[in-house]
């Protein structure tokens, strides 16, 4: 990235590397974006005039700097979402949950690498240790989190405000997707047919009936949408599972990260057959866990 940037003298615009670098690399346009924003903060990427950018070749002693800033930058992140990706193994050291790292969409867990804030093993390594000089910033991230986490009961009042506020996350998050699908299927002959199911019947198991292409007639895309914000999280009820099963590469997950609906270029992350691939398997990067358990008298 820094290459296409040094590559002219007087700079590149910030779209220009980023079709050149889309165009030779597995990245698409928003995380590219962002690697960009992480270059500009970290003071390797200055600006030239009003539109156009030049690489800055760091000094010896600006490394440690950037070190620090991208250490800082990840303990704030670790500091919203809490400090799952952390942890101690005694007199080893700190390690990181390469898997957990939060916010890896813009590539910053292989800065750690690249600026020795950790180091890996080998390659396939899930399993980073982070070095000694590094390790009292994210101790204080995870003091940190946790000291927030324990807050004063809710009154009812604010429950009922954080309920509002979820109900109104999930249905920005389908009438996006809804938007998202409609485009997608833009020239299909029954178009005003991939509708909110979920506003009809709040027991159906999915949000959005939809076509999986513009040939297909009837609906065989079920959507179930969840959305995000900063760690990938979200609850998946019974009835929801249930018609996953029943369903099988007929259903699925849209993952919205609500952060990001205002991106032109935003792709949802889709898991389609989500009960083989979520229940059935272990699929790596992903924590299933049951949070309510029913119990029947027998």
């Amino acid at each position: 990235m820094l290459a296409l940037f040094g590559q002219r003298v007087d700079g590149c615009s910030e779209e220009r590397a980023i079709a050149d670098f889309t165009a030779v690399a597995s990245a698409s346009r928003s995380r590219t974006r962002n690697t960009i924003a992480l270059l500009s903060r970290f003071g390797l990427l200055k600006a030239t005039d009003g539109t156009r950018m030049t690489a800055v070749v760091p000094e010896v002693e600006f490394h440690s700097s950037i070190a620090s800033a991208v250490a800082a930058s990840l303990a704030e992140r670790i500091e919203v979402v809490g400090p799952r990706c952390l942890q101690s193994h005694g007199e080893d050291g700190l390690w990181l949950d390469s898997r957990l790292v939060p916010g890896s969409e813009d590539g910053l867990p292989l800065w750690l690498l690249e600026f020795e804030i950790a180091t890996r093993p080998s390659a396939k390594e899930r399993y980073w240790r982070i070095t000694p000089l590094h390790a009292d910033v994210f101790l204080r991230a995870a003091r940190t989190s946790n000291q927030d986490t324990v807050r004063r009961p809710m009154t009812a009042a604010q429950l009922e405000a954080t309920l509002l506020a979820q109900a109104e996350h999930g249905l920005a998050a389908e009438l996006w997707v809804l938007a998202y699908e409609r485009r997608r299927l833009a020239t299909h002959p029954l178009l005003d047919q991939v509708r909110r199911v979920s506003e009809e019947n709040v027991a159906a198991g999915y949000d959005i009936a939809s076509f999986s292409r513009r040939a297909v007639l009837h609906h065989d895309l079920h959507i179930e949408v969840k959305s995000f914000a900063g760690e990938k999280r979200f609850f998946w009820t019974r009835n929801e599972i249930d018609v996953a099963a029943a369903l099988g590469e007929a259903y699925a997950l849209y993952l919205v990260d609500r952060r990001r609906l205002t991106e032109v270029d935003y792709e949802p992350e889709i898991i389609f057959g989500p009960y083989t691939a979520l229940v059935l398997s272990k699929p790596p990067g992903w924590e299933i866990s049951p949070t309510t358990f029913e119990c029947i008298a027998t």
